[in-house]
């Protein structure tokens, strides 16, 4: 079965970045092990952030939102934007947050391409964040390939890409790279609140104190926090893949061109040329492949529970897309996820803040080719450890 991404994507190529050479070379393990360290320098800015905040309530979803784009600025662009100290000049992803949900409408209508001009959106707004972008850019070609990171591979790819596809590469690579994994980890952290408010009503353990008990251990035995560490633990990954479940950062899933011949499933026939999709919201509750659907339960993937999965469960989970359209930063994010919740449960009690109402983040919860969430309100108690 052939498919091919639709138009849809070339004005949002976010949902997709792989395939080419530089492209692979700049995520193959070797390279993973590169960026760990900056990584985890942005984990700990994200934890010092945190711990600045005091007993408050945070908006986690916004600081997340900061450090992801910190990650990314850096691991593809060599700098440092300061947002996490609060010292950008621009608060970059919550224009790029409205700069999607306006797009999203607009790439539904034909000649797209012709409309963009009149988009909704302060031009002196976007012509000020081009401009930044444009010079981020520009810094970072400058740099040519002293410094080893994802635009290192993109600048030495043979063939080289044009300027524009570079341009191109700039915007997936801040997109797919950080706004993705900040709605997921913002509501993996909204899940662990919420399960631990329903546990201690009940008396049982909480998917925290699970999390807490294995990353205590890692330390506890001599180990540091760190990328390669946390790699193997059992329960944090389940944890994250069932957060990619439930919360996907994609709830629509990847558009896409059947064939000219067409393709038939189950005695059903679709015609060639025919946009076509399959929703990650509506596949990963169904309960067909995951019992109980709706709910978050990690131990789904740990074998705790083998009846919260079917025969079909391990090919229905895809949440980095699957075949030649997979995401090719899947082994990048799953690092990021995992060392920033290691880091936030073994120095953090995790709790809701006062604000928080469930009704308002429902309502908030918009899929706009890419997931954005609203705020988050949570405590985060230090522990002592």
């Amino acid at each position: 079965m052939e498919l091919t991404v639709s138009s849809h994507n070339e004005i949002m190529p976010f949902m997709e970045f792989g395939g080419e050479p530089g492209e692979e070379k700049a995520f193959a393990n070797n390279e993973l092990k590169d960026y760990s360290v900056r990584v985890e320098y942005h984990v700990s800015k994200l934890v010092d952030a945190i711990h600045g905040k005091g007993p408050g309530e945070i908006n986690i979803a916004k600081l997340i939102d900061n450090f992801a784009f910190d990650t990314m600025a850096d691991l593809a662009f060599a700098q440092d934007t300061g947002t996490q100290e609060d010292t950008s000049i621009t608060n970059h992803m919550e224009f790029l947050h409205s700069h999607i949900s306006k797009i999203t409408f607009i790439s539904h209508l034909r000649n797209v391409c012709q409309l963009l001009k009149y988009m909704p959106v302060s031009h002196k707004e976007a012509r000020d964040f081009q401009k930044r972008c444009a010079a981020m850019l520009r810094r970072r070609i400058s740099l040519g390939n002293s410094r080893k990171d994802i635009f290192s591979h993109l600048l030495s790819a043979s063939p080289k890409f044009t300027p524009k596809e570079l341009d191109a590469n700039a915007n997936v690579i801040i997109v797919a790279g950080s706004d993705t994994t900040s709605s997921t980890l913002a509501q993996a952290l909204r899940g662990i609140a919420a399960d631990r408010k329903e546990k201690s009503k009940i008396g049982e353990k909480s998917i925290l104190s699970k999390l807490q008990a294995e990353v205590d251990a890692i330390c506890d035995n001599g180990g540091d926090l760190n990328v390669e560490t946390v790699k193997s633990a059992n329960y944090l990954n389940a944890m994250v893949n069932e957060a990619l479940r439930l919360y996907n950062p994609a709830p629509s899933g990847i558009q896409a061109y059947t064939p000219p011949q067409g393709l038939e499933f189950a005695g059903i026939t679709i015609p060639g040329n025919v946009e076509v999709r399959i929703p990650h919201f509506t596949l990963f509750m169904d309960e067909r492949y995951f019992p109980s659907g709706q709910k978050f339960i990690p131990e789904r993937w740990t074998g705790e529970k083998p009846e919260l999965l079917t025969e079909y469960s391990r090919k229905a989970y895809i949440p980095f897309g699957y075949g030649a359209h997979s995401c090719v930063g899947k082994q990048l994010a799953l690092n990021e996820m995992r060392i920033v919740l290691a880091r936030i449960v073994r120095e953090f009690d995790v709790s809701f803040g006062e604000s928080y109402d469930e009704e308002t983040f429902e309502n908030e919860w918009k899929d706009y080719g890419v997931l954005q969430v609203g705020a988050v309100w949570l405590k985060f108690s230090p522990r002592s450890v």
